[in-house]
């Protein structure tokens, strides 16, 4: 069962709201840092570092960086492909 909310003037009305609103931020940037990478495409790739897509899927090809199918499409986590990257010193 739930309680009933009584706000008696508009200062307690707008200080409820700006409580929820502070909250609601609160949880989305916890939620925000919490999530898993996102997932990257070969474009994304290529903008981060300034490569072709032959580069981007030589790198793959050659096992320089992991990728994962999804669905039969290519994705990168970025994290895992700068460490990858990082540890041959391209």
């Amino acid at each position: 069962m739930e309680s009933e909310l009584v706000l008696t003037t508009p200062k307690q009305l707008q200080d409820f709201i700006d409580h929820s609103i502070d909250e609601a931020f609160a949880r989305n940037s916890k939620e925000e840092t919490s999530t898993p990478d996102k997932l990257l495409t070969v474009n994304d790739l290529c903008d981060l570092f300034g490569k072709t897509k032959v580069t981007i899927h030589a790198w793959k090809r050659n096992g320089l960086i992991p990728y994962h199918r999804i669905s039969g499409r290519i994705f990168f986590k970025k994290e895992e492909v700068m460490a990858a990257l990082k540890s041959v010193n391209l």
